[in-house]
């Protein structure tokens, strides 16, 4: 039975989940703390104690006290998953999210990052026939056309991908899918996927499609393989 364990042999034996705080693990503490530091079998920690009340194995209590490392050992023993309450989750999640964005900022330092509008139209429509000058006058250069391009719909980037030849690119995507208009970040041919997996990444648009098993979206690159990526000289 884990009440004739000592304290050192359940601490070699289980460790410490890294949710609880090293200073209160073998500490006698109430109920309603350690409601705050995990959750067992899916229900709260006063709960998974009434579970064992009345029965002899109930799990070992100093008064109205418990010890983390004694339901944490009850537990592991039974098979039973333990993890942070759900408010404690959602701060971990969040915290995940802040770290994600802090990574791909890091690994995106050193990429370009000139964003071009390109309208559907350009716009040069009248009632009579244009002059050669005010067609020529009102033509627009194409600055890069190798880059990553973005689609977008109703104010919402649907779609991120790559091509040496953007406008051509973007021309055939017209039977595919469904946009307004496009923009796109000029990047030299080697960067290509490294800046294309960046912004899905960071972007997770709708239309590239989620990677089957995982939460991510599909990519060139994989997060890990971005953090450490050092650009190569032109």
């Amino acid at each position: 039975m884990d009440e004739l364990i000592s304290t050192s042999q359940l601490r070699e034996r289980y460790g410490r989940p890294d949710f609880i705080p090293r200073e209160v693990f073998r500490k006698w503490v109430t109920k309603t703390r350690l409601n705050q530091l995990m959750e067992i079998d899916g229900v709260s920690a006063r709960s998974y104690i009434k579970r064992w009340e009345g029965k002899s194995n109930a799990i070992k209590r100093s008064g109205n006290l418990y010890r983390p490392i004694d339901l944490f050992a009850r537990a592991r023993n039974q098979m039973h998953q333990v993890r942070p309450p759900k408010t404690e989750r959602t701060r971990l999640a969040l915290h995940e999210i802040e770290i994600r964005y802090a990574q791909l900022e890091k690994a995106a330092s050193n990429m370009p990052h000139e964003i071009h509008m390109h309208e559907m139209s350009m716009g040069l429509t009248n009632r009579r026939l244009l002059t050669e000058k005010e067609i020529v006058g009102n033509g627009r250069m194409t600055p890069h056309l190798t880059g990553v391009y973005f689609l977008i719909k109703d104010e919402r980037i649907v779609y991120v991908g790559q091509s040496l030849n953007i406008i051509s690119r973007v021309a055939a995507h017209v039977k595919h899918k469904e946009f307004d208009r496009f923009a796109f970040v000029p990047c030299d041919a080697q960067d290509l996927d490294v800046l294309e997996s960046l912004y899905i990444h960071f972007l997770q648009p709708e239309l590239n499609g989620l990677l089957n098993g995982d939460n991510g979206h599909h990519a060139p690159l994989s997060l890990p393989s971005l953090i450490g990526y050092k650009r190569r000289s032109a």
